[in-house]
């Protein structure tokens, strides 16, 4: 009787986390599905086109031609800055523990 008990119990538990999960999906969707995404991207020819949360924002492309090595001196600047930073916030942590 008492193992009957305990099986309906946990049978019981498990149907209401399942129903509660069901309705919070739902919620979700209905929620997300009315909106506007958070992110879009277009690209045409000459133009980008960028929406985030209804703005919207064009950018030339012939005004942004990067050279790629000036590409590339920026991303390995900014990369050794960072791993510099790391290096410093190591040392600091090392230096507490002690």
């Amino acid at each position: 009787m008492v193992r009957l008990y305990h099986t309906s119990l946990v049978i019981m538990i498990l149907v209401l986390v399942f129903m509660g999960l069901s309705l919070s999906a739902w919620g979700i969707s209905s929620l997300t599905l009315s909106q506007d995404p958070f992110l879009v991207l277009q690209t045409n020819d000459d133009v980008i086109k960028i929406s985030t949360l209804g703005d919207n924002y064009y950018i030339n492309r012939g005004a942004y031609q990067i050279k790629a090595e000036d590409l590339e001196d920026a991303v390995r600047t900014q990369a050794w800055k960072s791993f510099k930073r790391m290096g410093r916030a190591l040392n600091v942590y090392s230096s507490l523990m002690q």
